[in-house]
Parts: C-alpha cells; structure tokens; sequence
C-alpha cells in the first residue's frame, strides 16, 4: 500500500501528488485559467519539478471543456498524438491519430440518442470496439464484444448483482423491473403509480390509485428488437427435390396448437430450405443442445444450395419414422411435422406444421441459445438451467 502526500493551488486543484514516502513515482499536475487539467507529468519530484520522467500526458481543450487533442509521452519519446471530434452535443465520436502523428486510431466511440455510449473502443485493443447494452432506465446491463461478453444483473435499486462472461442476464425470467426512482419495484413488467401503495392485509389487496406513469421510451425497431435475447434456436431439416436432407438454423419458431400438436416456422423467401420444405411437404424441428453450437453455426451460415451441410459437420442422425426425414441424434428434441399450411409475411414464409410424432433425449442436455445480435450463441446461465 502506498502513502501519498497531496499539494493544492489556491483554488483547491491538486497540483502534485508526492509517493516520495513509499518510494513510488510521483506526478505533478497544470491547469488553465477555468481550473481544467491540461497536462500530467509522471516521475521524481524535487522542488516543484518533475525529474526523470516516464510519462506525460496532455490535454487540448476546447471552450467547452472537450478533448481536441490528446497526446501521450512515454520516457520522453511520444507515444500517442491523438485529435478527437465531437457532435453538437459535445459526445466524442472519431478518435484519431493526428496526421504524421504517432500511435494507432482508436476505434470510433458511437451515442444513442440518450447519449449513452453504444460502441466504445477495446481497453486491450483499441483499435477494435465493444458494444455497451442499457436498458429502459440507461442503466448499462452489458459490456459485448466477442469472445469476450460481460453481462451484468441489477436488483430492484439498479445495483449491480453479479456478473458473468458470455452470459445473457438482461430480461431473466421473473426478475422484477427496476423503478426509476430506484425504490423497490412492484414485479416483473409493472408499471409505476401514483397515489395509495397497494396495502396487503391478509384478504384482497386494495384497488390502486392513481394513474399509471409512462416506463417506455420510443425508440428504432433495430435496437427495441434486440431485446428479445437470449432466444432460442432451431434446426429445421427437410428433404430437398434431390433428395437430400437440408437442415437450416432458425430462431423463428413457436407452438400453435394443442389440439392437434402444432409448430410454426420461419424462413426468408430467398432461403434454399423453403423450397425444401414445399418440395418435401414435411419437416422435422430439431432443438439443438449447448455441445451442438457449431453444427448450428454452419447450418445457419451455409447454403444447401452449395454443399451437403449435414455431411460437411458430420452430424448425427437417425432416421424419422412418420415423415420422409431425420433428426439430429444428439438434439434435446426433435419433432416430426406435416405442413398443414403457410402464410408469407413480408420477406419470411411461415409454415404451419402438425406434429405426427415427437422424441427427447434422455439424457436431457441443456438447449442452446442466441444470446445476442450477431450469432452469438451458448447456454444460458447455470441458474437458469434445469
């Protein structure tokens, strides 16, 4: 642990930190006329000066306070000589290097219109960037750039729970919505009211009063839709006109009926599965398993058009025995379906599928997920998990 003696100016800016003490390297501090920082110095103090010096930074300043310029000295050779712009909002967004200046660009920093910082440049690399996720209340609930993801769990009062890599917390299940006032929320997806709390007496709570107030703000179907992670994929398998069975990974597909069992799917018009499909008149949906994340990548990112995917990841597979089709041994299940109908729907084809006959593994593996924009794909967290 070090000991640190502090100097100050007459307008209480620390100009110098002394480790002198513990023999750690000291730093000496300037500043304009508006008390801004503009320059660091790091080294051996020794009367109000900075000798043998490793490192100094300094800072160019608009009027406005912003960072025009930045640039970095390391043993007095330069290290860094950057230029930044910013918006009319005084948001930084291109960092560069300054022309014939030294070091490497920086990734460019982007905004959402509530001026929360979406992209940022990547600490141990900075050149490439990391998307910043936030939720209704600009609370920040993710750090993502792969492989490396760190997704963060708030409680009622925005506190940060705990945090895990490569794991999608956002939306759990039965995780009550924070207020924005911080105060203890009422459950998960309540709005928020005015007036009498709800008071619990053993019988029926009283009605509430007061009106409900506005949680939502509008914002790009782009970035609302994003929301819906960690979501989960499929794989759906048929026949094709030269008899080859084509799987495709989806994350479109929900149950219909109960009575008869059905299953919808969707594939874009310009996929090769929807003439498979058409063709074969059948389908099997398949829910692949955590240990089968890059089968599902293939299949989703390959074309049957172009190549047998399931003989390129050397799949494994078992015969169906209601429809001309086969499903994938290793799945957590697998369903037969008879096309019953389709609807298209913008760029997608819906099909409408009654399922004939339906298996499990028994072994029961956990299901495999998209866990965010992009193919990002894994299991959910150990907590979520059967």
């Amino acid at each position: 642990m070090g000991r640190f003696q502090y100097a100050c100016d007459a307008n209480s800016n620390r100009t110098q930190r002394d480790l002198s003490l513990t023999g750690g390297l000291d730093e000496l501090y300037t500043y304009d006329d508006l008390n801004r920082l503009t320059s660091m110095q790091r080294g051996t103090l020794s009367g109000g000066a900075i000798g043998s010096e490793t490192r100094q930074e300094d800072w160019g300043l608009d009027a406005l306070g912003n960072w025009e310029t930045y640039d970095v000295e390391v043993n007095n050779a330069a290290f860094l000589e950057q230029e930044r712009d910013h918006n009319d909002v005084n948001e930084v967004g291109v960092i560069d290097i300054k022309p014939e200046g030294t070091g490497t660009d920086w990734a460019d920093v982007v905004h959402d219109d509530r001026g929360n910082m979406t992209t940022i440049p990547k600490p141990t690399s900075l050149s490439a960037s990391l998307t910043c996720v936030y939720d209704a209340w600009n609370r920040l609930v993710a750090v993502v750039g792969f492989p490396d993801s760190i997704w963060f769990s708030l409680d009622g009062a925005g506190r940060r729970g705990r945090s895990a890599e490569d794991t999608f917390l956002l939306g759990r299940p039965g995780t009550a919505v924070a207020r924005p006032d911080g105060r203890r929320p009422h459950g998960p997806g309540r709005g928020v009211f005015r007036g009498r709390p709800r008071r619990y007496t053993g019988g029926r709570p009283e009605p509430r009063h007061g009106r409900r107030l506005l949680m939502q703000t509008e914002a790009p179907y782009t970035e609302a839709i994003n929301l819906k992670y960690p979501e989960p994929v499929v794989v759906a398998i048929a026949k094709d006109a030269q008899g080859k069975y084509n799987p495709i990974s989806l994350g479109w597909c929900m149950c219909t009926s109960f009575k008869p069992p059905m299953l919808a799917i969707s594939i874009g018009l310009t996929r090769y599965s929807l003439e498979a499909v058409r063709s074969a008149g059948a389908f099997v949906v398949a829910m692949p398993s955590e240990d089968q994340e890059a089968d599902v990548m293939l299949f989703g990112t390959k074309s049957g058009r172009d190549m047998d995917k399931l003989g390129a990841a050397g799949t494994k597979t078992v015969p169906a025995e209601r429809i001309d089709c086969v499903l994938l041994d290793d799945a957590v299940a697998n369903f037969e379906c008879r096309v019953a109908g389709e609807l298209r729907t913008g760029d997608h084809v819906i099909f409408a599928g009654e399922v004939v006959r339906s298996t499990m593994n028994p072994e029961k593996p956990n299901r495999l997920y998209t866990v965010g924009a992009g193919h990002i794909m894994g299991g959910l967290p150990r907590k979520w998990k059967r």
